[in-house]
């Protein structure tokens, strides 16, 4: 895998540990957000299928600096477009065996969404690179705790319900990244107002929780 595309993703999610979220029913906010948050440094952003021309946004900020992916992947229809569109990474709700098999060929790092330990370990057999634990909120750090006594060699992601207040416990436990969304702001704010908010975030939540990843305690 050196030197693939799903290397380079591997590389930037192991290094930052924090993938910003960015949901929406307006492309002009969400590419408002996008610039904000690549502007305060974060190498990893995952935009979602529910922003209209969400495909249009890959292709126009693929090329600009942080590495980009598409959540609320559904379909091999869906997987193989976001994928003509740029995306270097997806992200699916469940366990989708032909989403995965679509990134696998095309060398696309694939998160898949899994919660229980069933979901996790298919996940992780038909071929997914890390597993999206979520909604993280039911299980909270404890609960990845002890899905990670059996099963430490699958990397997981909690989503759902991180934030500061808990970034650092969810790390202590074994996430190998944070998927951050709703702790973010709200995307219905209007553009001026969501811009606003997500400059603030940027330079001040998210250095935040990247502090906390980069520590000596959680290595």
């Amino acid at each position: 895998m050196s030197g693939s595309r799903r290397d380079r993703v591997a590389t930037a999610i192991a290094r930052d540990r924090l993938i910003p979220i960015i949901r929406g029913e307006d492309t002009r906010s969400a590419a408002a957000r996008l610039e904000a948050i690549a502007a305060s440094g974060i190498a990893v952003i995952e935009l979602t299928a529910t922003i209209p021309s969400a495909n249009d946004l890959l292709t126009e900020y693929a090329a600009s600096g942080p590495v980009l992916g598409l959540g609320s992947i559904r379909s091999d229809a869906e997987a193989r477009s976001a994928i003509d569109a740029g995306a270097s990474f997806l992200v699916t709700p469940g366990v989708l065996p032909a989403v995965i098999e679509r990134a696998r060929e095309a060398d696309v790092f694939v998160i898949v969404g899994g919660f229980t330990a069933t979901e996790i370990i298919t996940a992780w057999d038909l071929g997914a690179d890390a597993v999206k634990w979520f909604p993280a909120s039911i299980g909270g750090p404890r609960g990845l705790r002890d899905l990670r006594a059996p099963l430490p060699h699958i990397p997981l992601i909690p989503t759902g319900g991180v934030d500061r207040t808990n970034a650092e416990d969810y790390l202590a436990a074994g996430a190998v990244a944070l998927g951050v969304g709703s702790a973010l702001g709200d995307e219905r704010e209007d553009l001026s107002d969501a811009t606003r908010e997500w400059i603030a975030l940027c330079h001040k939540a998210f250095p935040s929780i990247a502090a906390a990843v980069r520590s000596p305690r959680h290595p």
